[in-house]
C-alpha cells in the first residue's frame, strides 16, 4: 500500500525543470497505480509480438539490401551466392524462435491465469490448431523449429536472376526432398506435405503468411483476454492526463525540489504503453472488419 500521506503533483518534465499540471489526490494516485500496472502488464505481452515482428522485418530488410546488392554489383555471380548462406537461416532461427517463445508465452501465462481446464485455455488452443490446419506455412515452421534443435540451420538455396544496373531478384528456397532426408520427426501431417510438394518451398511468401497468423493470433488473444480491461484502464488514465494523446515526459512528482527545479522524485507516466495499446486497438479494429 502506498504511503497516502505524501503530496504528488502531475508535472511535464523537460530537460532539467519540471512544469507543474495539477496536483494529484491519494485516492487518484491509488487508481493511477492501478490503471498503469494493467497498461503495463499489456505492453509487457504486446513487446512478444513486436520479437516477431522486428526478426520479420530483419529478413526482410536482409533480402532487399541483397538484391540491391547484386542488382549494382557487377562482379557478383552464383557462386557469389555461397557467401550469402549463412544469414538468411540465422534470421530465419531468429524469426522461428521468436514465434516460440510467443506461442509459449501465451500457451503458460492462460494456464497460470485461467487453468488448463478453462474455456480460456480450450479456446486458445483451438485457436493454434486452426492456424496448423489452415496454412502449411504455420504447420510447416511449427515443424521446422523442431528441426533446428535436431539439425542446426535449414538447408537454403538460392535463385538469382538479375540485369546488372537494372533489376533483380534473389529467391531463397528449401528443397522437400533436402528437408525429409535429413529429419525423421515432421509429423504425419507435414510429412504428407513435404512428400506431396514437387517443386521447391519459397521461404519469402511462407514467412509472409506466417506472420500473418501471429498477427492474428495476438489480436484474438487481445479481444478474447485483454480488451475489455485494458480499454477501461486507458479511458481512464486520458481522463486523468486531461488529453487522448497525452504529451511525453508527464510524471507524477513527489517531494521538495531540488536546486536544478526537480522534485526528488519523478514517476513517469506510462505513456509509450498507452500509445502502444492506442495502435494495437487500431490494429484489432481494422483486422475485425470484414474484407
Amino acid at each position: 500500500m502506498a504511503d497516502l500521506s505524501i503530496g504528488r503533483k502531475l508535472v511535464l518534465a523537460a530537460g532539467m525543470r519540471a512544469k507543474f499540471v495539477r496536483d494529484v489526490s491519494a485516492e487518484e494516485y491509488e487508481l493511477y497505480r492501478r490503471h498503469s500496472a494493467i497498461i503495463r502488464n499489456f505492453s509487457k505481452d504486446h513487446e512478444l509480438l513486436r520479437l516477431v515482428v522486428r526478426a520479420f522485418e530483419a529478413f526482410k530488410k536482409f533480402m532487399k539490401d541483397s538484391v540491391e546488392t547484386i542488382r549494382s554489383n557487377a562482379e557478383l555471380n552464383q557462386e557469389a551466392l555461397v557467401d550469402y548462406s549463412f544469414e538468411p537461416g540465422a534470421l530465419l532461427l531468429e524469426y522461428l524462435n521468436t514465434t516460440r517463445i510467443f506461442v509459449d508465452h501465451f500457451r503458460a501465462k492462460i494456464i497460470r491465469v485461467y487453468g488448463q481446464e478453462s474455456a480460456e485455455f480450450s479456446s486458445y488452443d483451438d485457436l493454434l490448431s486452426s492456424e496448423f490446419d489452415e496454412y502449411f506455412s504455420y504447420r510447416f515452421f511449427y515443424k521446422l523449429r523442431n528441426y533446428t534443435t535436431h539439425c542446426g540451420l535449414p538447408l537454403l538455396n538460392f535463385q538469382l536472376s538479375r540485369v546488372p544496373g537494372e533489376h533483380a531478384s534473389l529467391i531463397v528456397t528449401m528443397k522437400p526432398k533436402d528437408l525429409l532426408a535429413s529429419y525423421d520427426s515432421w509429423g504425419a501431417i507435414v510429412g504428407k506435405d513435404l512428400e506431396f510438394k514437387k517443386d521447391d518451398i519459397y521461404v519469402w511468401p511462407l514467412l509472409n503468411e506466417n506472420v500473418n497468423s501471429i498477427y492474428h493470433v495476438f489480436h484474438t488473444l487481445y479481444g478474447n483476454l485483454y480488451r475489455d480491461e485494458v480499454l477501461d484502464s486507458l479511458d481512464w488514465m486520458c481522463a486523468f492526463l486531461g488529453s487522448n494523446s497525452p504529451e511525453v515526459g508527464l510524471a507524477i512528482a513527489e517531494g521538495d525540489l531540488d536546486y536544478e527545479g526537480l522534485p526528488a522524485i519523478l514517476e513517469f507516466v506510462v505513456i509509450r504503453e498507452m500509445r502502444s495499446l492506442m495502435e494495437t486497438e487500431r490494429e484489432f479494429l481494422a483486422h475485425s472488419e470484414p474484407s
